[in-house]
This record gives C-alpha cells, sequence and structure tokens, in this order.
C-alpha cells in the first residue's frame, strides 16, 4: 500500500483518530496493540533505531566490535545475548540482539524490538545461511514490513572474487522468489549486500595493523553504512508506521464487514464504499495536478530568470496564474465526476431497494434522491470561490517581499557577467572558449570557468583573469539565487494549492458523507454505529 500523508503530525493524527475509534471494539484492541506501541516508541525516541539481526553464530556481535574497534559486544559459539544491548559507532546507536535461531526466550527478545526498529543490518554465513530459506525469508518479511535492510555476508573463510559474486547472484535469485510470494516485487534495489571478514576487522584495529583492516572489507562496510543509514529520511520512518496503521485498518474493515448481515446497510456500506473510493480518486488526482504544476513552475521560473532577469516578474506572474487555472479546472472535472459516480451510485441503490421493498426508499430520504444530490450551492461554490481564491493566491504568492529581493539579485548580477569584457576578451572568447565551454543560457552570457589557463602572461591577460575570477564568483552566487527562488516559487504554489484544496475540496466531500451517514436511520443503533464506523476506517485508510 502506498504511504500518501504528507507529515507526520497527519500520520500520528490518523494514528491517534484510529485509537479512538476502536475503544468500542474490545476484540481488535489487542491487534491495535502492536501499532500503538510502534507510534509511541518512536514518538518517545525519534532518532533512527538500529539493529543487528540474523543466525546466533553468524558474527553479529564481532561485526558491532569491529565497527566500533573494541570488544565491547560478548562473542561465543552460543546464544550470549540474552537482552537487547545497545553501542555507539560513530552519529549512530546499534542493537545487539538474539539471533534467528536462538532459544525462544532469546528469540522474543529479538522479535520485540525487531518490532521497534527502523533499520536492520542482516547478518549471515556465506558458508550456508544464506542459502537456508528461513533466513531469508526473515528478511523478504523486514522489506515487507517497510524496514530499512542491509546484508552482511560476515566470511569467517575467505571467498574468491568469483565465489562471491555467484553467492551474491543466488542469493538475489532466492529472495526475488520469497518477495513474490510475498506480493514484492523490485526489492534488490532495496537491499544492499557487502561483505567482511569481522574476525579480521577486529583483530586488525585492535593490533593496529592497517594491512589487516584494508583486506578484511571493513573501510568498505563503514563508508556503505554511513550512507545507507544517512539516506533513511522521516519519510522512510513514517511509511513504515504509516504500513502497520494500513495493516491493522484493513483487518479492522473486514471484521466490521464480516459482522454485519444486514441487508439494507450492507447496500449502504457499498455505498459508502464507493464513494469513500471515488473521493480517493479524486483527491490523488488533484494532488497529482498541483505536484506536476509545482515542477513546471520551478523549470519555467528558472528558463525565465535564465533568459529574461530584467523582465521576468510578469512572466513569472502568468505562469502561476496558468497553472491555478490548471489546478482548478481539473479539480472542478473531478469533482463533477464525483458527483455523477454518486448520483449513478444512489439511483442504483434506490432501484435495488424499491423492488426489494425492504426499508423507506432511498428517494424519500432527504438528501439522497437523484434530484436532490446535486447540491447548487457546492457546484456554484466549488466554481466561483475555488477560481478566486486561487486567482488571488497566485498574485499575492507571486511577490512576497523574499521572492522579489531574490529577483532583484538576479537582475542586479546578470548583467555584471558581461561588464568590461573589452573587444580583445571578446575575440578570445570567440576563438578559443565557445566550443570548449558549455554556453550559459541567459542574456547573451557564456559561462566563464577556469579561465586563467587560457591566455598568455601580459599585462591586459592578468586584468582580464582577475575580472573572469570575480565574474566566475558571481555567476556561482547567481545560478544559485536562481535556484533557490525558482525551487521557492514552486513550494510555495504547491503550498498554497493543498491549503486552498483543504479549504474548498474536503468540506464537500465531508458533507457527502454526512448525508450518507445520516441516510442510514432505517438501521438500528448498533448497526449504524457499526457503519459510522466502517465509514471512518475506510476514510482514514484511502488518506494514509
Amino acid at each position: 500500500m502506498e504511504f500518501k500523508m504528507k507529515t507526520s503530525a497527519e500520520l500520528y493524527r490518523a494514528y491517534a483518530e484510529t485509537k479512538k475509534l476502536i475503544v468500542e471494539y474490545p476484540d481488535m484492541q489487542a491487534a491495535f496493540r502492536d501499532v500503538e506501541t510502534l507510534f509511541e516508541d518512536k514518538k518517545a525516541s525519534p532518532e533512527l533505531s538500529v539493529m543487528v539481526y540474523g543466525i546466533y553464530n553468524a558474527g553479529k556481535s564481532t561485526l558491532i566490535n569491529a565497527l566500533v574497534g573494541s570488544e565491547v559486544a560478548p562473542t561465543g559459539d552460543v546464544p550470549l545475548t540474552a537482552d537487547v544491548k545497545a553501542y555507539q559507532w560513530n552519529n549512530f546507536s546499534i542493537l545487539d540482539t538474539p539471533g534467528v535461531d536462538a532459544p525462544l526466550a532469546h528469540e522474543q527478545v529479538t522479535q520485540a524490538q525487531m518490532m521497534l526498529a527502523d533499520a536492520v543490518i542482516f547478518v549471515v554465513n556465506p558458508s550456508g545461511a544464506a542459502e537456508e530459506e528461513k533466513t531469508l525469508g526473515q528478511l523478504i518479511d523486514l522489506i515487507y514490513k517497510r524496514k530499512k535492510v542491509f546484508l552482511v555476508f560476515n566470511e569467517k573463510s575467505p571467498l574468491s572474487q568469483e565465489d562471491f559474486i555467484r553467492l551474491k547472484n543466488d542469493t538475489r535469485t532466492r529472495l526475488q522468489s520469497l518477495a513474490v510470494a510475498q506480493g514484492l516485487s523490485e526489492i534488490l534495489t532495496d537491499i544492499p549486500i557487502l561483505r567482511i571478514n569481522a574476525a579480521s576487522a577486529l583483530k586488525g584495529k585492535l593490533a593496529k595493523q592497517q594491512g589487516l583492516v584494508e583486506h578484511s572489507g571493513i573501510i568498505e562496510l563503514e563508508s556503505s553504512l554511513n550512507s545507507f543509514f544517512s539516506s533513511i529520511s522521516p519519510e522512510d520512518v513514517n511509511s513504515r508506521l504509516a504500513h502497520s496503521l494500513q495493516v491493522f485498518l484493513s483487518q479492522f474493515i473486514q471484521q466490521l464487514t464480516n459482522a454485519d448481515s444486514n441487508e439494507l446497510l450492507s447496500h449502504y456500506k457499498e455505498l459508502c464504499r464507493k464513494l469513500i473510493a471515488y473521493q480517493g480518486q479524486c483527491r490523488d488526482n488533484i494532488y497529482r495536478e498541483i505536484a506536476c504544476n509545482r515542477k513546471h513552475i520551478t523549470v519555467k521560473s528558472k528558463a525565465a530568470m535564465h533568459q529574461h532577469p530584467e523582465g521576468c516578474l510578469a512572466v513569472l506572474e502568468q505562469v502561476f496564474e496558468d497553472s491555478g487555472k490548471a489546478v482548478v479546472a481539473v479539480m472542478e472535472d473531478e469533482l463533477q465526476y464525483l458527483m455523477n459516480q454518486f448520483n449513478d451510485d444512489v439511483e442504483t441503490m434506490s432501484a435495488v431497494l424499491n423492488a426489494q421493498h425492504e426499508g423507506p426508499s432511498i428517494n424519500d430520504v432527504p438528501h439522497l434522491s437523484a434530484s436532490k444530490s446535486k447540491d447548487p450551492n457546492i457546484q456554484g461554490r466549488i466554481n466561483k470561490e475555488v477560481l478566486g481564491n486561487a486567482a488571488s493566491s497566485v498574485v499575492k504568492m507571486a511577490k512576497p517581499e523574499h521572492i522579489v529581493s531574490g529577483l532583484k539579485l538576479v537582475k542586479d548580477w546578470a548583467p555584471s557577467l558581461m561588464k568590461g569584457i573589452g573587444p580583445k576578451t571578446m575575440e578570445k572568447w570567440a576563438g578559443q572558449v565557445i566550443g570548449k565551454w558549455i554556453p550559459y543560457v541567459g542574456t547573451g552570457i557564456t559561462v566563464i570557468s577556469s579561465i586563467y589557463d587560457l591566455f598568455s602572461e601580459d599585462p591586459s591577460d592578468k586584468e582580464m583573469r582577475e575580472h573572469a575570477a570575480k565574474v566566475q564568483l558571481e555567476r556561482e552566487r547567481f545560478e544559485q539565487q536562481v535556484e533557490d527562488t525558482a525551487k521557492d516559487l514552486g513550494e510555495q504554489f504547491e503550498r498554497a494549492m493543498n491549503q486552498i484544496l483543504r479549504q474548498e475540496l474536503e468540506p464537500v466531500l465531508q458533507q457527502m458523507l454526512a448525508k450518507v451517514e445520516s441516510a442510514q436511520t432505517s438501521a438500528n443503533e448498533q448497526e449504524k454505529a457499526t457503519s459510522v464506523a466502517l465509514m471512518r476506517a475506510q476514510t482514514l485508510l484511502t488518506t494514509i
């Protein structure tokens, strides 16, 4: 399932709403406990959680000692780690745990910690453990749970490069097969694989034998781990939390669906399900259009500032206005499509219920007849107010003080790139620079780079070199300001349009849901409560 929410705050709000939602469903509270543990642990300890995992005799503790450069973690051929211990390496805290095949009590400790980990260093012994399906199955399970995994082959006996390549290929083949069974695909890019002789690395560090250290593979591993950990973003962590919440909500929805057999209510449920699905598609399509126009604005802004730095503000305003209108047009189309689909489903449901003579006709239920479901207030407000708000936001957004200041810098810097270059300099550029250096797109401006070695040592050349050095610094500032300003313009557009979406579209969608909810008066109170809970759970699931 895709993670859609933009911020941690939104994700934690969804978690809090889910927690509140299941208060009346004690049978689901036990299943929710794991989700609650995940969220509360991350809330209390937001830093990255990294653990070492694998067969208990694979050399996990030795690997930690090799990274730290000291024998801090106990090692042995029998499980020695009965609990979780943390060891500091660089800016990260790495947790040592019992192994996959440790005694049951030890493995339970591992599983409890595993649930909380964001990233896992999965250690295996190339002599056999890497080929065991159970071991690799554990690794795929980690990927399924949205954890970041780094696979380390700890060579106790050296492998040739040819054998290592063959081992990696065999392992990846098995991983792909196991991933398909879990419904996963394209997982290999998410699993870096390196090898190391942890014992040799530790021995080399303790004895200060640099050759042994280099030959062990520890240097490459440390560099790769640093990059791996640094690449894990807050969005990656949120994706893991969101996945756990999505899985729970899917189970909760299934239980609510199975628990209620009332035929009339089932028709309402189906109407709700379709409406929520349509609304989710509506949101997604509009968000995609906003993101597309953000990129469009960034690209067009950069081009305008390069091509017309003196008069680009008018161009930027036009780009903003066009993008705003494009988003509003998509919003109107999507909402109209949503309304049409909803009306069609209401008419279908009405025909079925009237034919079965079960309960009141849906045409008699307030706000649900086909003739009334097209609310002119809703349609009119979207067409008029959204467009007005979008247009005014575009105008205001195009001229914030810091943007105007940035554009002024762009305009001020552009002419200086050509100022002071005489005919002799231009002649040399034509003969030696053009064709050797990439032309700089601007108002007749050419990139000045490493120009000192292109000219002889006469006085006029010295003056030119000094000017070129100054221009190079100015060009760098110019380019960075263009980049910053274009990015800022795109991001401001996206923020403003998302705000408009929340202010204008969400009330309409909520009103539609409220009408369906209020129509369920023919069901008893418990059935209605279940249906309302189901609707809320479905809505939460589509927005996470």
